[in-house]
């Protein structure tokens, strides 16, 4: 996943249930975050780096968000089985 300004790119992900590996790449000049609820997921990203998480996906659409800009950087992601 791509984060620059105030967008994620892309806003629909889909990925096979198991284990995933989520990489944030921010290229913008702001802090952001990687928060998915549903998958207890809460990573920050700094401005110009990139962060990764690892999880055990289970089958269903969960929303994502940046906690910073959470009416801007938003949307899902969809686990198939």
């Amino acid at each position: 996943m791509h984060a620059q300004d105030f967008s994620y790119s892309p806003v629909a992900v889909h990925v096979t249930q198991g284990k995933v590996t989520f990489v944030v790449q921010n290229s913008g000049a702001v802090d952001h975050n990687l928060t998915v609820p549903g998958l207890k997921v809460n990573t920050d990203v700094k401005a110009g780096k990139t962060a990764s998480v690892t999880l055990d996906a289970k089958p269903g659409t969960y929303s994502f968000h940046c906690e910073y800009h959470p009416t801007k950087m938003k949307g899902t992601i969809t686990v198939g089985g």
